[in-house]
């Protein structure tokens, strides 16, 4: 059973580029455009503090989804890029 479990764990999809796998490479050159975006994200949670679960359509690798779960917030990220989802789930 450890054999199939370490197995398991080691398997690794290939990463491959994407539409949208550059998203967040390309957004950090358009002057402090994610961290705006992030304020804004972080402002409404801090307003917001009864939430519990959240969904982030179009993810992406997750950036915002982080900022849910760390706060504990059940969330589920999507996004029709499953090389962007596979990333998020890798991390």
């Amino acid at each position: 059973m450890s054999s199939l479990e370490t197995l398991i764990t080691n398997l690794k999809s290939p990463v491959q580029k994407s539409t949208w796998s550059a998203y967040y490479e390309e957004a950090a050159q358009r002057n402090d455009y994610l961290d705006q975006k992030k304020n804004i994200i972080t402002k409404w949670l801090d307003e917001m503090t009864d939430i519990k679960r959240a969904i982030d359509l179009g993810a992406n690798e997750g950036e915002f989804s982080k900022l849910l779960s760390a706060r504990k917030i059940d969330t589920i990220a999507t996004d029709f890029d499953p090389y962007c989802i596979n990333e998020l789930y890798r991390q």
